[in-house]
């Protein structure tokens, strides 16, 4: 039997890879591997990884509705085999591999832990942290697939709280709150038992901006830059009734101001239709409604803070004609 051939069948539940080791076992001799990956019948993906063709293509996004895209997983799955039994996904990658929504995802760099005292890991687009503690699960990415070692939500979350700037790491940890695989108070007690004050320091003021209530990234980057600018006073999810009684959830308000702040990502706001109707009812009942993009939250958000802080301090609206204009009469 060819080399190609002991891949397709050992290899199924691994995406198609398979160790230089595995191979062995499974009666592929060395020099039949050499005269393989010689004629390009198999692949070498990493050292001693092997495959019956290149790595797939990564996608633009690495996780969606739909999960986590099966091209990432793959990559992630070739270098932690090419590591050694040890080897775990942590920080961004394995955020990503969780299923949690990121503001910067991890992209081609594969961030794994590693035995503390194991010597320095060289490969090409993988970064190693030793770790000491055991915070390691099996998690099983992708249906019908191998798990792969994982560090434990818990981990996950206060790993990049102290690596990722306070932004990135909100959104991580929200993102794990919303998803229910942390709890708030698991996250706290773990924070509470780490060495080093500069480090549990970070963690604890990632912890004190994170909402479990937040209902997006976006929702989670416009709260930390609202914090950011010494905004206050506002109830995030905030449940309102309009006239025809109907309840209306928005992101955030501000009801000492009359002030309603909306966030639109692609997912929740796909009708400008709808979203139009919203604001019309808010108004109805004297609600102020600022509504903002991706776009202007992420790229812009100097100028939505200002508006936000000019709206908070305008008490009740203020009408300012442009000069030269005439109002019509009633």
């Amino acid at each position: 039997m060819g080399v190609a051939e002991v891949l397709e069948l050992t290899s199924p539940r691994t995406q198609g890879l398979a160790t230089h080791a595995g191979l062995l076992r499974n009666g592929v001799s060395r020099a039949a591997l050499s005269r393989a990956v010689a004629d390009g019948s198999v692949v070498r993906v990493r050292r001693r990884v092997y495959a019956a063709s290149p790595l797939p293509p990564l996608p633009r996004h690495l996780v969606t509705d739909q999960g986590v895209a099966s091209a990432y997983a793959a990559h992630v799955r070739a270098a932690l085999l090419s590591l050694g039994a040890d080897a775990a996904a942590c920080r961004r990658t394995a955020a990503a591999l969780h299923g949690w929504a990121l503001l910067v995802e991890p992209g081609r760099t594969v961030e794994v832990a590693t035995r503390h005292g194991r010597g320095r890991v060289v490969a090409p687009g993988v970064v190693a942290h030793q770790h000491r503690s055991g915070d390691v699960v099996r998690h099983v990415v992708l249906p019908g697939t191998a798990a792969l070692r994982v560090t434990t939500p818990v981990r996950t979350v206060l790993d990049c709280a102290g690596a990722l700037p306070l932004l990135e790491a909100v959104v991580v940890a929200d993102s794990a709150l919303r998803a229910g695989a942390v709890t708030l108070d698991a996250l706290r007690s773990a924070a509470a038992a780490l060495p080093g004050r500069e480090g549990a320091a970070r963690v604890r003021r990632v912890l004190a901006r994170c909402d479990p209530a937040c209902g997006s990234v976006l929702e989670s980057v416009t709260r930390v830059r609202l914090h950011e600018a010494g905004c206050a006073g506002w109830t995030t999810q905030a449940l309102l009734r309009d006239l025809p009684g109907r309840v209306l959830r928005v992101d955030f308000c501000f009801a000492g101001a009359g002030l309603v702040v909306e966030v639109d990502g692609a997912r929740w706001h796909p009708n400008p239709a709808r979203d139009r109707a919203r604001d019309n009812a808010l108004a109805a009942l004297g609600w102020r409604v600022l509504r903002y993009t991706w776009a202007d939250v992420v790229h812009d958000h100097r100028r939505v803070v200002a508006e936000v802080k000019a709206a908070l301090a305008c008490g009740t609206p203020s009408i300012h004609l442009a000069a030269g204009t005439v109002p019509a009469a009633a």
